[in-house]
Order: structure tokens, then C-alpha cells, then sequence
């Protein structure tokens, strides 16, 4: 039943393919036309490839501090995380008795 129920729905949004097909290739010839008009020089490349590195460094440094806050906490919970079911169960037959 879903093969055909594919079926319905491709002949439903053919025309909708159509457009978006036709709209990915303006949106590519606008590309390629501004392209063509902003050439950049070999110094506005390479502060370019510069900046991309930094803002990759930049990233690494947040994400080793964010995983070593992650593991800080991590740490400073397991104590109390692996005494929780003892007192749970100590009280529990406390209250009982």
C-alpha cells in the first residue's frame, strides 16, 4: 500500500519538483554571475583560509574546555550518584522497622 501511496504523492508534487528544480538553477546561474563579478585577489584568500583556521582553533579550544567542564562534573556527581540507592534503601527500612 505505501509503494502506491509513493506513487500518489510524486504525481501529486511533480510540479512542485519542477519549480524547485527550476529555482536551484537560477539560484545557480545567480552564484556563477557573482562569482564571475567578484574576483578576489590572492591576499583576500589567504586572510580568508587565515580566518577559517582561527575560527576552527577557536572551536577546538571551546569544545576541549566544554568536555573537560562535562568530565569536572561528571566527577564531582559519581559519589554521590553511587550512594544514592544505599541511602534510599537504608532509609527505606528505616522507616519500615
Amino acid at each position: 500500500m505505501n509503494f502506491f501511496n509513493s506513487l500518489s504523492q510524486i504525481a501529486k508534487n511533480s510540479k512542485n519538483f519542477e519549480k524547485w528544480e527550476k529555482d536551484q538553477k537560477d539560484e545557480a546561474a545567480k552564484r556563477k554571475a557573482l562569482y564571475e563579478r567578484n574576483k578576489y585577489s590572492e591576499e583576500e584568500l589567504n586572510k580568508a583560509r587565515a580566518l577559517g583556521e582561527r575560527i576552527i582553533d577557536v572551536v577546538d579550544v571551546m569544545d576541549n574546555h566544554s568536555e573537560s567542564v562535562a568530565e569536572n562534573v561528571e566527577t564531582a556527581l559519581q559519589p554521590m550518584a553511587a550512594t544514592a540507592p544505599l541511602i534510599g534503601f537504608y532509609g527505606s527500612g528505616f522507616g519500615l522497622g
